[in-house]
């Protein structure tokens, strides 16, 4: 097994991308760069609830969403245990922000409500945490992962079924759906079966030759699919709030220009590229 400037692998799970291929100093190349994406949307996804007052827990989850991104560079990067604690950890802590949200549409903003909900998601944060550490192993993290993400896909649906804005947000839902679960069936499950942890199954696959790593193209996916519920959630957060959302799309300083959906409420000035989904 090629070791390269972090040493010899300590993390329990090694991605299907041939270690130390391009570069000494990176243990995954393009698993590593495809993280940066993640870090840029949570910062973008921060400064805009920042700028329109969307609320702390609109703050949380896109700060959340950039920490995922830096642990995931981490991770890749070195292929540390410690990396992949770091990677691990703020994925469960961020999707039950993200869920907390989610649940919190359903509320009309009663903040005793939104309260009681962050302080019962605390609680299985906390247990979920504690039970990773306790096994220590990548199955129980995808466990209480994968519970998390399916908690918000049926909240979801529940919220956008019941939506008086349905119209608006049913391209963002379709959006985070296409994007994020999608990517899981599309490209994170095949790689599991087609190569798998490659720390426990030293064996060749046809994926280890691919130009870049399906994983790589998730994270790329784990940008847009995120983005894409955030801006549902704004939306459906800001007409509870009667604050009148529109959608446009924003110029985004983060990703060098790249026009991304922003959600603005009445009289707010919607970026440098005015263009109305509704």
């Amino acid at each position: 097994m090629v070791t390269g400037y972090w040493g010899p692998i300590t993390a329990n799970y090694d991605w299907c991308e041939p270690n130390y291929q391009h570069t000494h100093y990176v243990a995954e190349f393009f698993n590593t760069l495809s993280s940066v994406p993640i870090c840029l949307v949570g910062l973008y996804s921060f400064r805009m609830a920042l700028t329109h007052q969307y609320g702390f827990n609109f703050l949380c989850a896109s700060l959340g969403l950039f920490v995922v991104g830096v642990g995931s560079v981490v991770f890749h990067g070195t292929l540390l245990r410690q990396g992949q604690v770091l990677d691990e950890v703020p994925m469960i802590w961020s999707s039950s922000l993200f869920l907390w949200i989610g649940l919190s549409l359903r509320c009309s903003c009663d903040p005793k409500r939104i309260a009681q909900l962050g302080f019962a998601l605390s609680i299985w944060v906390l247990g979920a945490t504690a039970a990773y550490f306790q096994n220590g192993g990548f199955e129980m993290f995808i466990s209480c992962y994968v519970l998390t993400i399916t908690a918000i896909v049926v909240c979801s649906a529940v919220q956008l079924y019941f939506s008086p804005v349905q119209r608006q947000v049913l391209p963002f839902v379709l959006g985070a759906l296409g994007f994020y679960v999608g990517g899981v069936l599309i490209l994170w499950v095949p790689e599991q079966l087609l190569c798998g942890n490659r720390n426990i199954e030293h064996h060749d696959s046809i994926l280890l030759r691919l130009p870049v790593p399906l994983h790589a193209v998730f994270h790329l996916t784990s940008s847009a699919g995120p983005l894409c519920w955030l801006i549902f959630a704004t939306y459906e957060w800001l007409y509870i709030q009667k604050r009148k959302p529109k959608t446009t799309f924003q110029i985004s300083l983060e990703l060098c220009g790249l026009p991304l959906p922003v959600v603005t409420p009445c009289g707010d000035r919607g970026g440098e590229l005015q263009e109305h989904l509704e």
